[in-house]
């Protein structure tokens, strides 16, 4: 063939011919030239991506020529690898680095610096960039946050807008305050493996790293601010991970959270159109965490996000864990206390969300241990031991008052 053509998204681009692309004379059959398209599909180009071409070729062509085109083509793949820059857009030799800035925090709880929580701005702006990178297919193979209240909440807001686990994200204390030297350590431990890393953490440390990084000049707006909180930078670097150095990368792209379109929030709060979440976020499990006091029952209740309601733990039922195991992992986090849970449920109710009905099954807990301040994750929602009386009446989901009730005459023994 005369030329090879590459489709980048949207764009195309034309290479002049090329010993690697020729796919040699017209065979006995009659073919007089065969096109050898590659799509780059944001992210991942590999090699399986050719054998997949050559799946689609045999219908058309003859075995024998498809053989040929996927040699040809994989040679020409291998050429590129030497040509890294040719291409406009990104090609699979980048290694690519999302750095995010946590959301906007809370100064008005008073607390320390490490355990700020979020303000219900800074979640909606983690969300919004989760489900926009989402939206692009832009999904990291790999994240890891400051362990701070502030940033492991942005970086699990996020994450879970995007549809993945959040026992994914690695803490990593060494992003915390950190300077240019313990983030560029941080970025350099990346497994070679690693195609697309999310680094989540604080300024001015990480408006440090974009500099340090991108090797031209960065355009400073207005405000005088490169990254605002809940802000993301996207970068190519053109080496391999622990090669990282200063300007090794290119800036792709600064994404605000305010430039993004509110109806991205529509769908992850379950009004308007939906958008679809993997099956196992539906199926979810809840506990009541109690006591006896002086041999009378006493339930946990902790504070809604918004602190509009009250609630008792609840979370999707994670891959890997029973929903029992999942139940006690969100009482740990939401509530700070630590028991155990009934083999058995109380109950089940559902309700609706993400455009479907979720499932929740709910077991009692009895508390063994409660975590002090400095260990509970999320210590903002504060958290009261009130009667069952009280927690009936007083609980968000009307389902949950009839368990509480059944679960202290149990406790009582006036079954």
């Amino acid at each position: 063939g005369g030329h090879i053509t590459f489709l980048n998204n949207t764009r195309q681009f034309e290479l002049p011919r090329h010993p690697y692309a020729s796919v040699g004379k017209p065979d006995s059959a009659g073919y007089k030239h065969c096109i050898v398209t590659i799509v780059f599909n944001y992210s991942r180009f590999r090699l399986r991506s050719l054998r997949r071409t050559a799946m689609i070729l045999q219908k058309s062509y003859r075995p024998q020529l498809v053989s040929r085109v996927l040699v040809y083509a994989i040679g020409f793949w291998r050429y590129l690898n030497n040509l890294v820059g040719l291409i406009p857009g990104r090609v699979s030799m980048s290694r690519e680095l999302l750095i995010l800035r946590h959301g906007k925090s809370d100064w008005d709880v008073d607390v320390d610096d490490y355990h700020r929580p979020l303000q219900e701005r800074g979640v909606r702006g983690a969300r919004k960039l989760g489900i926009w990178l989402l939206q692009h297919n832009l999904l990291p193979d790999r994240v890891v946050s400051s362990p701070a209240e502030r940033a492991i909440t942005t970086a699990e807001v996020a994450v879970k807008a995007m549809s993945l686990e959040t026992a994914s994200i690695i803490g990593d204390e060494r992003i915390y305050a950190a300077g240019i030297g313990s983030l560029m350590d941080v970025v350099r431990a990346t497994p070679a493996v690693t195609n697309r890393l999310m680094l989540v953490g604080h300024n001015p440390g990480l408006e440090q790293l974009l500099s340090y990084l991108v090797r031209q000049d960065i355009e400073t707006p207005e405000d005088g601010k490169l990254l605002p909180t809940a802000t993301l930078a996207r970068l190519f670097l053109d080496c391999e991970w622990g090669k990282a150095s200063a300007g090794c990368a290119r800036l792709d792209s600064i994404t605000r959270p305010g430039s993004l379109p509110e109806e991205l929030l529509l769908s992850a709060s379950g009004e308007g159109e939906s958008r679809e979440r993997p099956a196992y976020y539906y199926n979810q499990s809840s506990v009541i965490p109690y006591r006896l006091q002086a041999g009378k029952p006493e339930i946990l209740v902790i504070s809604s996000r918004k602190k509009k309601h009250l609630i008792v733990p609840k979370g999707i039922n994670e891959p890997g864990l029973t929903p029992r195991q999942s139940a006690a992992k969100e009482a740990r986090e939401e509530a700070g206390v630590e028991g155990i849970v009934s083999a058995e449920p109380l109950g089940r109710y559902r309700y609706e969300k993400w455009g479907g009905l979720c499932t929740v099954d709910v077991y009692p807990m009895e508390v063994t241990r409660v975590l002090p301040e400095e260990e509970w994750e999320e210590s903002h929602r504060g958290r009261s031991w009130v009667s069952p009386e009280k927690a009936a009446s007083a609980l968000q989901q009307r389902e949950l008052g009839s368990m509480v009730k059944t679960l202290a005459a149990r406790l009582t023994g006036n079954k």
